[in-house]
């Protein structure tokens, strides 16, 4: 028997569907995990720039040594607080 389908979940999948459609590159954001991650371009290394999502931040020094626990590590790692949230538990 075929499962009865609510109408407001049917909205909510179209919905969900236009939003994949509309936000599928960098200049517009990209659908991903049911959010939209918004970019910008933010400079990396001294006068190289890359298009990187608005919410990445330079990961905290403390986190940084967990990551990379030797000695010759990135001098810049850049992450979002989830992530880095994450590593730390």
């Amino acid at each position: 028997m075929k499962k009865k389908e609510y109408l407001d979940v049917k909205i909510i999948s179209q919905c969900n569907e236009q939003l994949k459609k509309q936000h599928q590159s960098i200049e517009t954001g990209c659908y991903i995990n049911g959010t939209i991650v918004e970019f910008e371009e933010k400079e990396v290394l001294d006068s190289i720039f890359m298009m990187m999502p608005t919410e990445f931040t330079l990961m905290p020094d403390e986190l940084v040594k967990i990551k990379y626990p030797f000695d010759f590590r990135p001098l810049c790692v850049l992450t979002n607080m989830s992530v880095a949230k994450t590593a730390a538990d």
